[in-house]
């Protein structure tokens, strides 16, 4: 029996480009329950007559189990081509895995995965943390999924991701560096600005910003610092620190990071040779596998330019006072415990475009000649800007470090 002979059913011709179809028009409470109608599609530049199993012996909403039994029979067009490569279908849900760096999840998901269930049901899909840096997505529609994969695609983008590691020597190894820059932060009057002063067991030079977006950049990143294994084991390399200076000297009133650096130090070659040889090498590597931000000069990399330094004071973990809370008797220990029971209003960080800094006029006449002491300069090291789940902190308190090599 040809479908086109049950009585009650209209059809109607409809093209594209691609096709040729048969479109049935139906009332979608239906009088007859004596068939059921299964799905029809021409065959892409074919065009057929459509036929259909006829079952005349048992009502259609006994064998279909719904009201509608021609609710969901046609497929939705936008959801027949493949629009993602890699998905599966599996008890009647699209299945697909793909890589997500774990940096993108604030973009994507809101703080702490906020905004996670906001947006699975804006795209009616279920999205699962299979592993740190890998996504499995889920939807009854394809369509939805493509949709949230774009909508991922964005969120993504690397020219939006902040940097995310870094690369540096530590110059936490010398107790007497460490012990001067503690008494530095007891000799400055202010509690505020007292609270700026760097953790001497953070102590570095900073050699590159990384924005690595995936366990591939960090493979990468991992080969070139193998590299420099050993490179110092027969040159010794003894520094020493000494002066405090700013990014910008003419507005000390203002003042966002002072840092301190190289007086002078022993070595064969020299100080400025050797640490300027491992900063011009990392550079020329890490621009040949694209992991350099193209917004960075040269000369940032460069450790024969001078550029070299140690930040020793930097704003974003100072506060911005509330009058009577902090005073100049309370003791570096006081005054941290006050903020950390947010006793205080928070000071801009350097995230901030209008980011108000201290006034570090006093601060600067009476440290700049400031002697720090000499530190031996025998590692470089790969630390994340973020947490890391699943890395030891560091029991010292340095950076959250994922590789370090022995130079």
């Amino acid at each position: 029996m040809e479908i086109s002979d049950v009585p009650g059913l209209n059809f109607e011709t409809a093209e594209d480009s691609a096709a040729k179809y048969r479109v049935l028009k139906v009332d979608l409470k239906p009088k007859s329950n004596e068939f059921i109608l299964r799905t029809w599609k021409a065959p892409k530049g074919a065009f057929s007559e459509s036929k259909s199993v006829i079952e005349e012996d048992e009502p259609v909403s006994a064998i279909c189990g719904v009201e509608n039994p021609f609710a969901g029979i046609f497929e939705d067009e936008d959801e027949s081509e493949e629009e993602v490569s890699g998905m599966t279908l599996k008890d009647g849900r699209w299945i697909v895995e793909r890589e997500f760096s774990h940096h993108f999840h604030k973009s994507a998901f809101g703080r702490r995965l906020s905004k996670l269930s906001t947006v699975e049901r804006e795209y009616d899909s279920k999205i699962v943390i299979a592993e740190l840096d890998r996504l499995r997505l889920e939807s009854r529609s394809k369509l939805n999924l493509t949709k949230l994969m774009t909508y991922l695609s964005e969120k993504s983008s690397v020219s939006k991701l902040k940097f995310t590691h870094f690369i540096c020597l530590p110059l936490i190894n010398s107790p007497e560096v460490e012990s001067s820059l503690s008494s530095l932060a007891d000799q400055i009057t202010d509690p505020g600005f007292r609270c700026a002063v760097v953790s001497p067991k953070k102590l570095h030079f900073t050699l590159a910003m990384l924005k690595l977006e995936n366990h591939s950049d960090f493979a990468k990143v991992k080969s070139i610092l193998q590299s420099y294994s050993g490179y110092l084991s027969n040159n010794p390399l003894v520094i020493d620190l000494k002066g405090i200076g700013t990014m910008d000297d003419a507005h000390p009133e203002n003042l966002r990071v002072a840092y301190t650096g190289v007086q002078g130090g022993d070595g064969p070659e020299g100080w400025r040779t050797m640490i300027g040889r491992i900063a011009n090498g990392l550079f020329e590597k890490l621009s040949s596998q694209g992991l350099l931000d193209s917004k960075q000069p040269r000369s940032y990399y460069n450790g024969t330019t001078g550029t070299l330094h140690a930040t020793i004071v930097n704003t974003k973990y100072a506060a911005r006072l509330v009058p009577g809370e902090l005073t100049s008797s309370d003791s570096e220990a006081e005054a941290r415990d006050k903020i950390s029971r947010q006793e205080w209003t928070p000071g801009l960080t350097t995230g901030t475009k209008n980011m108000k800094g201290l006034d570090g006029r006093q601060f600067l006449t009476q440290f700049r000649d400031f002697y720090f002491g000499s530190v031996k300069v025998n590692e470089i090291r790969l630390c994340s800007l973020v947490e890391v789940p699943g890395v030891v902190k560091d029991p010292n308190g340095f950076y959250q470090t994922l590789l370090a090599i022995r130079l």
